[in-house]
């Protein structure tokens, strides 16, 4: 401890069992007693990725579209012709390119869609291509409405 016990803003201080208080345990040193209070107060969003079966379902949580290879199936969405931008899910069937969220730029509350992907055939070469190169693709939500949240850490 400072003197006075006066600690610098980069310096916390959390009892190793106040980090128990946020699902998963994550080193959330950092998280503030009022956030932590949060996770007990409210039920978690997907009670399964939480592991608490007896909390309610409110949503399905889960990793979305990622291409495995961004420079091969991405483009931003005036690198294409407009005319061949799906809009809706029945012009997927005839148009390649998709609205696609990625975090190619880190914004904190609004992430305005300025990427495509490549969806030709309903996404085949895309799906062969994670097939090959990821363990999992998780195909029953890839084109469903979604709210979507990219990975924010300090280095993004």
């Amino acid at each position: 401890m400072l003197k006075d016990k006066m600690e610098p803003k980069h310096v916390y201080t959390v009892k190793l069992g106040e980090l128990a208080e946020i699902p998963g345990s994550p080193y959330a040193y950092w998280a503030p007693k009022s956030l932590r209070e949060l996770f007990q107060k409210y039920p978690p969003l997907d009670r399964d990725v939480a592991g608490q079966k007896e909390a309610p379902k409110i949503a399905d949580v889960k990793q979305g579209l990622a291409t495995a290879d961004d420079s091969r199936f991405t483009r931003f969405w005036w690198e294409v012709d407009a005319d061949n931008i799906a809009t809706s899910r029945e012009e997927t069937h005839h148009k390649k390119w998709v609205p696609y969220d990625n975090d190619v730029y880190l914004f904190y509350f609004y992430n305005p869609v300025t990427v495509v992907v490549d969806w030709g055939d309903d996404g085949l070469e895309i799906k062969n291509w994670i097939s090959l190169t990821m363990s999992h693709l998780n195909k029953t939500y890839i084109t469903h409405t979604s709210i979507t949240k990219n990975m924010c850490t300090e280095e993004s």
